[in-house]
């Protein structure tokens, strides 16, 4: 039975919306945090990726499918189905580093086991080490020399022209010098 409420706070803005206003009828329930009802615009804010991380799993022998993390909405992007992301991808969570007034950085932290492969900045426009490393990563997926699930994430930083790229894999899969074990031993390494 679904429950019609004459008002909510939204847990984002914290305003309150009742039945009646504009955006009563298209305000959804969050389902990341402690849950409770999200108006319409700060959902459409937190469901826009330039707000939000895009995390990208790489499962050997599966496709890769990518969700969307916001602050109060996680959801699969092929299909738009909620997601719970402590069940898909257990201890990955996201945080905000505020450096000023006005601007910050995402975080991340990984599940247990995993280690960074590369990180960095993905400015517009530009190719960086952490792109190259990303495309090694997926170009290693796709040719089944992957052994345990690898994350590519990207996500905001306040520089609306850059956003954070971290690729992450298992600790056991990188070489003493954080090399990633698979893509050398394809291309003739040790």
């Amino acid at each position: 039975m679904t429950e019609t409420l004459e008002s909510f706070e939204c847990v984002s803005c914290e305003e309150t919306v009742t039945e009646g206003d504009t955006y009563y009828d298209d305000a959804r329930w969050a389902n990341l945090g402690d849950g409770g009802q999200i108006c319409w615009p700060c959902f459409e804010m937190d469901a826009e990726p330039s707000y939000s991380a895009v995390v990208t799993v790489l499962d050997p022998g599966d496709e890769p499918w990518q969700f969307l993390l916001g602050t109060h909405v996680c959801f699969e992007l092929e299909y738009g189905e909620d997601i719970d992301p402590a069940v898909e991808v257990p201890g990955l969570t996201k945080g905000w580093v505020q450096t000023d007034g006005w601007r910050g950085y995402t975080t991340m932290q990984v599940p247990d086991g995993m280690g960074a492969y590369a990180g960095g900045s993905d400015l517009w426009g530009l190719t960086t080490g952490t792109r190259t490393a990303a495309e090694e990563i997926s170009e290693a997926h796709r040719d089944g020399l992957l052994t345990r699930r690898a994350l590519i994430v990207s996500a905001p930083t306040s520089n609306v022209f850059s956003r954070t790229l971290d690729v992450f894999v298992h600790e056991d899969d990188l070489d003493d010098e954080g090399g990633l074990k698979a893509i050398e031993t394809d291309e003739g390494g040790e």
